[in-house]
């Protein structure tokens, strides 16, 4: 398997591992949150605190798994040697000064014909 194919399968694998854990997530919370109003453990305010702490959690990993995503992204388009937009208006100006240049040498000579 190719370097890039293995980036992909990496990068697939990613993605499912955060759905897979945003699917556990959710299912332990349902079932603490059930087992506590059956057992009366726990009162309404006490609940909204657990959830609140748990959504900062989550949005914590998410932050993380952002970072972490940007990362490879950034390094996956440096190892394959994509033109940045910077590259091509640095590309673009030589360019136009070289357009300049020649139109320049040829202005001369142009006169010398008429």
């Amino acid at each position: 398997m190719s370097n890039e194919g293995k980036k992909e399968s990496l990068f697939t694998r990613l993605f499912y591992a955060g759905v897979g854990l945003g699917a556990i997530a959710v299912e332990k919370l349902e079932k603490s949150v059930s087992k506590l109003i059956k057992e009366n453990k726990v009162s309404l305010d006490d609940l909204k605190g657990h959830i609140n702490k748990m959504v900062k959690d989550i949005a914590g990993k998410k932050d993380q798994l952002q970072k972490e995503m940007d990362d490879y992204i950034k390094d996956f388009v440096e190892k394959m040697k994509f033109a940045r937009k910077k590259d091509l208006d640095k590309l673009m100006q030589k360019l136009e000064e070289l357009e300049q240049k020649l139109e320049q040498k040829q202005l001369p000579s142009d006169k010398k014909d008429k």
